[in-house]
């Protein structure tokens, strides 16, 4: 297999290449080994996307159809890897679906428009495109770590100061309801993992990763 570049650390091997260089053939290769493993180990497969999963999932049947058989296998994605890292530690907010996500921003949108905080965004909650754009942006600014007294205190328009006021009230709601949404559930589980609890429990398990053009191998073994 043609890539691009390789580097293996004490945890990991990473292969990066470009598309249509076999990465998706490669970890399909890695699986079967590891699955090979003696008393069939714990292994959880993280993969970008459902599509991928069930090519994996039919490569893994094609094995069985040739007399050997993966057992004890979970494909998951992101999110399912975050609400496994935070059941490891005892942790199991309501994560919100889409649907309610959108509820609660409109919700929020309506409260602040009526204790006169917003002028930009106070139509915003009856605009269903608008709510999304809202969202998108407050996801970006989870993923970038970037709390809203942060953002507020950089803000240099209306609109940036409304923004952060939106972004502050779906923090503080969802803490008051002991809820999550997505992105909250994937940051918690980052911190999660310096959990003891969960790291002990994490060593019992080997990964196979392959996300878009890379695939890691994470793997007990190595740790």
């Amino acid at each position: 297999m043609r890539t691009t570049a390789a580097r293996t650390t004490a945890i990991a091997t990473i292969l990066l290449a470009p598309p249509g260089a076999g990465l998706t053939d490669h970890a399909l290769q890695q699986l079967r080994e590891m699955s090979a493993g003696p008393g069939w180990p714990a292994l959880w497969v993280l993969t970008p996307n459902r599509l991928l999963e069930r090519h994996l999932r039919q490569g893994l049947a094609a094995q069985a159809d040739s007399g050997s058989a993966a057992f004890n296998v979970s494909f998951m994605q992101f999110q399912g890897l975050a609400g496994r890292v935070t059941g490891m530690a005892g942790r199991f907010a309501r994560v919100l679906r889409e649907d309610e996500r959108r509820q609660l921003l409109q919700g929020v949108i309506q409260e602040l428009a009526r204790e006169d905080e917003l002028r930009v965004f106070a139509q915003a909650a009856d605009t269903p495109g608008m709510l999304r754009a809202i969202a998108r942006w407050l996801d970006e600014l989870r993923s970038r770590l970037v709390s809203p007294e942060a953002f507020l205190a950089a803000a240099r328009s209306q609109r940036d100061r409304e923004l952060a006021a939106i972004a502050a009230r779906c923090r503080k709601t969802l803490e008051d309801c002991g809820w999550q949404d997505p992105m909250g559930q994937q940051a918690l589980a980052c911190k999660l993992l310096e959990d003891a609890r969960v790291q002990a429990e994490l060593a019992q398990v080997s990964f196979c990763w392959r996300p878009a053009s890379i695939v890691s191998r994470p793997c007990r073994r190595n740790c």
